[in-house]
């Protein structure tokens, strides 16, 4: 059958992609069938609702989105089981004289079946009709509109699960955002020269799960932007209790929304680092540079994350200039015993002490690695070896690290 292609799932489909095929496969069935309207409904709540619609002809009362009574509908008595799923004439049949909506609706003929989603749920008919009897339809027009029903609940079904996701993961939001949003924890980044706290890193936690999967999820269902803000808000209101500057975590595409550089008016934008998230793979980010530029000029600093893990990390270097390069953590994990790591980290090291970059290391764990990397000239370093995330309030101006001791 030329539709399973069609309607085969690729992952959740999108809602415009589950009304394009099944708009389509309404067409095709109606002009199989002979017919003047082929329907999908949907049962909801006591009534039955018109999804999708095809017809040649306006009918008032059947359009997407309008519907009436289940109770009065052919499409609950095929589903009970009280009516056949063919009428090839409606004049003949007691139960559907009976029921105005034959009336309404001008049903001179009709055959419908029903939807069963993957769960087991009745979802509503695919059903068709036309005006006038029609005594030349048969088993065989049904076990047609059967199998079309299979494939139509194929793509039902992925596009319920994906609606069912959707309103999961808006709902954690809300619960979120209701509970003031995600909590802020700082680690600290320590100057590798005298021990003590430079800065730190803002990091946001969730009630469950990894903070990547909320803010993936949260992309996924339009509220990226929103759930970046909510964190960078936090963030912000944070730094008046951590030492030093505070680096903060955005995406290209919510740097450039309107509004989101907003959050910094009135604050004093030289204690605040920017730092380019990894999420978004992004060419060309001269928009990016454009947009910070007037908060770079009054002292707001850039960093980019992950150098060294391959070209993408330097192509931002490249196109964006940043004040701070964080070298990547498959970097330094191991570095003191890979001449290959100290090379690469030397070199970027190097090259960013020419471009009037200062370098972070990140991911720093052991005595072995904080040596090198002091060794080759890295000017702050951050990891568990310092601290692991905790409450801005537990760092002070006063911490000093013995870097010869750790």
């Amino acid at each position: 059958m030329p539709l399973l292609p069609l309607l085969a799932p690729h992952g959740q489909p999108s809602p415009a992609a589950v009304t394009d095929a099944l708009q389509q496969v309404l067409q095709v069935v109606r002009r199989r069938l002979g017919m003047e309207v082929a329907f999908i409904s949907e049962f909801v709540g006591d009534r039955r609702v018109f999804r999708w619609v095809d017809t040649d002809e306006p009918i008032a009362g059947l359009s997407p989105g309008l519907g009436d009574p289940l109770e009065e509908s052919y499409c609950q008595r095929i589903v009970d089981g009280t009516l056949d799923g063919i009428v090839p004439d409606t004049t003949e049949n007691p139960l559907t004289q009976a029921l105005d909506v034959t009336r309404a609706l001008r049903i001179g003929n009709y055959i419908g079946t029903p939807l069963r989603l993957s769960t087991g749920e009745i979802y509503g008919t695919l059903c068709c009709f036309s005006s006038t009897p029609d005594r030349t339809l048969n088993v065989r027009d049904l076990d047609y509109l059967n199998d079309v029903a299979e494939i139509v609940t194929v793509t039902l079904s992925a596009a319920e699960a994906s609606r069912r996701e959707h309103a999961r993961i808006r709902d954690g939001l809300a619960e979120l955002e209701r509970g003031g949003g995600p909590v802020v924890v700082v680690q600290p980044i320590v100057d590798l020269t005298s021990g003590k706290i430079a800065g730190a890193e803002a990091l946001s936690r969730f009630p469950t799960g990894s903070p990547l999967t909320w803010f993936e999820e949260a992309a996924r269902v339009g509220e990226g932007i929103a759930l970046e803000r909510s964190a960078i808000r936090n963030a912000l209101a944070a730094s008046r209790s951590t030492p030093g500057f505070m680096s903060v975590n955005l995406s290209p595409t919510t740097i450039l929304a309107p509004g989101t550089l907003d959050l910094f008016d009135g604050l004093p934008l030289d204690r605040f680092v920017v730092e380019l998230t990894e999420q978004e793979k992004l060419d060309d980010l001269t928009d990016v540079r454009a947009a910070l530029a007037p908060l770079r000029e009054r002292g707001l600093r850039v960093a980019i994350d992950d150098v060294g893990a391959g070209y993408a990390g330097l192509n931002r270097v490249v196109q964006l200039r940043p004040d701070i390069i964080k070298l990547d953590i498959g970097l330094v994990r191991g570095i003191e015993g890979d001449e290959i790591r100290q090379a690469l980290s030397r070199a970027l090291i190097s090259f960013a002490q020419g471009s009037g970059s200062t370098v972070i290391a990140e991911g720093v764990e052991s005595a072995g690695e904080l040596r090198i990397l002091r060794e080759l000239g890295a000017d702050y370093g951050q990891g568990w070896i310092f601290s692991r995330p905790c409450p801005p309030d537990q760092l002070s101006d006063g911490d000093v690290f013995d870097l010869d001791r750790l």
